[in-house]
């Protein structure tokens, strides 16, 4: 862990939200030959689910830091920190294996891989992704948040790290156009490239 310490600090300083995710130091924490993807916890799925939300609480305002570890302050880092204090890597081991692979890509494949990504009726805890749809030169999404709670009607709010920092966000997959409701409740905020985020919804994971 000493040895890695470096590489974590440095990893800091070269990440943004705004250009293309880069292949990331801490991204690779884990090493190659990781036989677990569980990081110490035995408690049930459903408190880690509720210890997953916690911690993605508190990092709206602070470090993406967990159980002792740095991770990067970007999207994905953000969602991995908020499980890993939940005793989980989202990362597969095996995705580790191709080192030319970025972040966003090697989560996505991850929750891919599980046979995880789902479109309806998410729980707390679950990851959304999001971004610009899907083409040949664009396959992974561009955006991943925690899902922090659901309303009745099916808005779902998250919180994530985004271009600005982190905060939370609200989307409706089914009244994705919609920006608010008669009222004033707000189903759809905007992302930097002022799409809904509804309108930019991918799918759902299950973290485990």
């Amino acid at each position: 862990m000493r040895r890695l310490l470096p590489l974590i600090l440095l990893s800091l300083l070269s990440q943004g939200c705004n250009t293309p995710f880069m292949p990331p130091l801490l991204h690779r924490v884990i090493p190659k030959d990781a036989p677990l993807r569980v990081t110490g916890s035995n408690v049930s799925r459903e408190a880690q689910r509720s210890i997953a939300v916690k911690a993605a609480q508190t990092l709206l305002t602070r470090k993406p830091q967990a159980r002792g570890l740095i991770f990067e302050p970007d999207p994905v880092g953000f969602v991995r920190a908020a499980w890993w204090e939940a005793g989980l890597d989202l990362i597969n081991p095996h995705s580790f294996e191709d080192e030319e692979m970025h972040g966003m890509a090697m989560l996505y494949q991850s929750a891919l891989s599980r046979g995880s990504l789902f479109k309806q009726a998410p729980k707390p805890g679950d990851l959304v992704f999001l971004g610009p749809e899907p083409s040949e030169s664009n396959p992974f999404p561009t955006q991943v948040a925690l899902v922090e709670s659901v309303d009745s009607d099916g808005t779902v709010h998250a919180l994530g790290r985004f271009s600005g920092g982190p905060r939370r966000i609200t989307f409706d997959t089914v009244r994705h156009k919609e920006r608010t409701r008669p009222g004033g409740k707000v189903l759809n905020d905007l992302l930097d490239n002022q799409k809904t985020t509804g309108s930019l919804f991918w799918s759902y994971g299950i973290p485990y």
